[in-house]
């Protein structure tokens, strides 16, 4: 309808257009999930990207893999003295094929149905952690949890869950 008065948006370099209150709704859920992962270590993307999977899906997984990066790197340096550089290592061996796997994903899987991933991820997660026992703490283990947190970072910004599970 010309001349109608057009709701106020919020338009990000990627062209997406939110609404001012998708918006707040996005950056509220953003802050909690950085104000978890500050408090206890993870959390950021378990909260937020269920958030922006609905209002704008179109903003994953990239938003999310470098929005909490800055946060991550403080996190880093605030813990240093308690990062264990060898299972760094490992985790990120295991990251580089899932990380491949993962881009297979996006590029494979259509824009809605990788929402509905992004669900299923997290209900996976949240039972897979309900009914989880100790995992063995080998190379192998922080091999496949890299390569798991790789897949499923990639493809639906929620990496932390397998590492998280295997700690």
């Amino acid at each position: 309808m010309a001349g109608a008065p057009r709701a106020a948006t919020v338009t990000p370099s990627v062209g997406i257009d939110l609404s001012l209150g998708e918006y707040l709704v996005v950056s509220v859920g953003v802050a909690l999930g950085a104000l978890a992962q500050g408090a206890v270590g993870f959390g950021a993307n378990l909260i937020a990207v269920p958030l922006l999977a609905a209002v704008a899906p179109a903003a994953l997984p990239g938003t999310m893999i470098l929005l909490p990066l800055p946060l991550q790197l403080e996190m880093i340096g605030r813990e240093r003295h308690g990062v264990v550089w060898s299972d760094v290592g490992w985790l990120t061996l295991g990251r580089v094929p899932g990380v491949l796997a993962g881009t297979w994903i996006v590029t494979a899987v259509a824009l809605d149905q990788l929402s509905v991933l992004t669900g299923l991820v997290v209900l996976v997660a949240v039972v897979v952690s309900a009914a989880a026992t100790r995992l063995p703490f080998t190379r192998a283990s922080k091999l496949a949890a890299g390569a798991v947190s790789g897949t499923f970072g990639t493809a639906t910004s929620i990496g932390g869950p397998p590492v998280a599970l295997l700690y």
